[in-house]
Order: structure tokens, then C-alpha cells, then sequence
């Protein structure tokens, strides 16, 4: 988080500026497309500030298919792990349990499925399409189509700037709009 230099960015029309930067780390999470895993325990990994209970932890893991299959044969919470842990996919979901853990307000999503395989990707979707982000405002900047073409708006980009903004059905119908021609590809 930069201070900014020029310009206003606002969230519910509260400039940024305002707000100081422990409370937007709080409230907003952003999870990359090259997951972040340190050396340590599952546990620690997840909630490094010990607030969560095991069964919350356990929740979140389970929500993002890693539970049974990836952690609780090898070693549960307390397993140690590191960044050869996981495959570049389940270090994915692992990140997006880690989300899950802290509630957000906001998540942001960068390029998260630009390398998953398309099982990975549908749980990636399934995830942020149930009630656990209910009430969360998910914005995810993507190359690969198919995982944003449900979301509630599209802002598509050329060249830095904003060319096209709507639900997504809607630019559907526009003739010669961006969004079409990027679908029809």
C-alpha cells in the first residue's frame, strides 16, 4: 500500500487518504496470482496472529478442498510447510483459505487463475460464488474470460484505460463493444 500522489481513490465514496492504513489492510485482501507461503506451520500460515480457532481454520481449508486431501494426512494444522509444500494450484486455494480466515470487505484478485488447471479454477468459482463471500465485493483483474463472465460488472481496459464498463450480458449485446469482440476472441 502506496501513499497516493495524484488523483482520489474512494470506496463507498470515502477517499482513501482518510482512512488510515491498518484499517484498509484489515478490510481489504488481495490475493496474487504467486501465492505467498512462508516457513512454518499450516496453522501459522493461516493465522499468524493466533485469532482463529482450529475448527475456523479447519472450515476454511475444507471450503477450498485442501482439508482431507493435502494437509490433514501430512500432519494437520501443525504440519510444517513451505513454498514446495503445495502445487502452484492447492498454494492457490490455500490463499484464498487464508481470505476466507481474515473476512474481508473487499478481495482483490490478481491474474489468481492465469496458471491453475481448469479443476483448481472451478473451485476457485465455486468459492467465491457461495455464501462465504456473500456481502464482499470481489474485484478480480483477469486475462482468462471464462472466470469473470458471471461476475456483476466488467470494466475492460486498452491500453491502461477504461474502454467499457457494464454487466456482462449487457456489453454481450453491443454490436461492436470490446467485451463481445474479447468473448468472441
Amino acid at each position: 500500500m502506496l501513499p497516493i500522489t495524484d488523483g482520489t481513490i474512494t470506496i463507498d465514496s470515502i477517499p482513501l487518504a482518510l482512512i488510515s492504513p491498518s484499517e484498509i489492510r484489515n478490510r481489504l485482501v488481495a490475493v496474487s496470482q504467486e501465492p505467498y507461503i512462508f516457513p512454518s506451520t499450516i496453522r501459522e500460515n493461516l493465522d499468524h496472529s493466533s485469532i482463529h480457532s482450529d475448527t475456523s481454520i479447519i472450515t476454511a481449508l475444507q471450503t477450498v478442498q485442501l482439508w482431507e486431501s493435502s494437509i490433514l494426512l501430512r500432519g494437520g494444522l501443525e504440519a510444517q510447510i513451505d513454498d514446495k509444500f503445495f502445487s502452484h494450484g492447492q498454494a492457490q486455494l490455500f490463499s484464498l483459505a487464508r481470505a476466507l480466515l481474515r473476512k474481508p470487505r473487499l478481495l482483490i484478485l490478481d491474474e489468481v487463475t492465469s496458471s491453475l488447471d481448469a479443476e483448481t479454477e472451478a473451485v476457485v468459482k465455486r468459492v467465491l460464488e457461495s455464501d462465504v463471500f456473500a456481502g464482499v465485493t470481489v474485484l478480480a483483474v483477469a486475462h482468462r474470460l471464462e472466470f469473470i463472465k458471471d461476475f456483476d460488472r466488467v470494466v475492460v481496459l486498452e491500453r491502461g484505460r477504461i474502454v467499457e464498463v457494464g454487466r456482462p450480458e449487457e456489453l454481450m449485446s453491443r454490436e461492436d463493444g470490446k467485451w463481445r469482440g474479447l468473448v468472441a476472441g
